[in-house]
């Protein structure tokens, strides 16, 4: 900081200054794996290298995508339940990926485990359509939901959800190359 900023004084009196003002330095903490989580990374790996990743739904509790570009975000409420999630995917996710993806397809479902997911109701829903194995300060929910908006639209018309698919390859080479431990991504 002290050189970014050009300022005449030592690094150690902008650290003495920064913790005046309540800020304090870390270095983020590294989250090692063992080896059944480099076992697991690289059994997926393994599986999924050379899977369809442009028939592939990427998802969370508030939005999703593929590789034809982003969907629908949908304003949440926090701590949602099973019923609420199968809603949005019957009432949102479900009519956005037909209409992105014109006649009939076999899709996998990937998400990020959220408790949602592991809901008997979620399971039953999804076994139903055959289709699933910067510097911005938010304040508000309102203010993260706007800025989630226009932040999720910039990436319509781009190629970034195509380029971040047609990656992933890549991605599980190295971490079958690093036997599943920590890779440059």
């Amino acid at each position: 900081m002290r050189d970014v900023l050009e300022l005449p004084c030592s690094s150690q009196t902008v650290v003495h200054s920064l913790h005046q003002v309540g800020l304090h330095h870390c270095q983020p903490a590294k989250i090692y794996l063992t080896n059944e989580h480099a076992q697991r990374r690289l059994a997926f790996a393994q599986e999924s290298l050379n899977r369809d990743w442009g028939l592939v739904i990427f998802c969370d509790e508030k939005g999703w995508m593929s590789s034809t570009g982003p969907g629908e975000l949908v304003r949440t409420i926090p701590l949602m339940t099973a019923a609420e999630y199968v809603d949005i995917l019957q009432d949102v996710l479900l009519p956005n990926v037909e209409a992105m993806y014109l006649g009939p397809h076999q899709f996998t479902f990937m998400h990020d485990s959220s408790a949602v997911y592991k809901a008997r109701m979620f399971f039953c829903c999804c076994s139903a359509w055959n289709d699933v194995e910067e510097g911005h300060h938010v304040h508000t929910r309102d203010q993260l939901y706007v800025h989630a908006q226009t932040v999720w639209g910039r990436f319509r018309g781009q190629n970034v959800c195509e380029n971040l698919v047609a990656s992933l390859p890549i991605c599980l080479e190295d971490v079958i190359g690093n036997n599943g431990f920590w890779t440059r991504y």
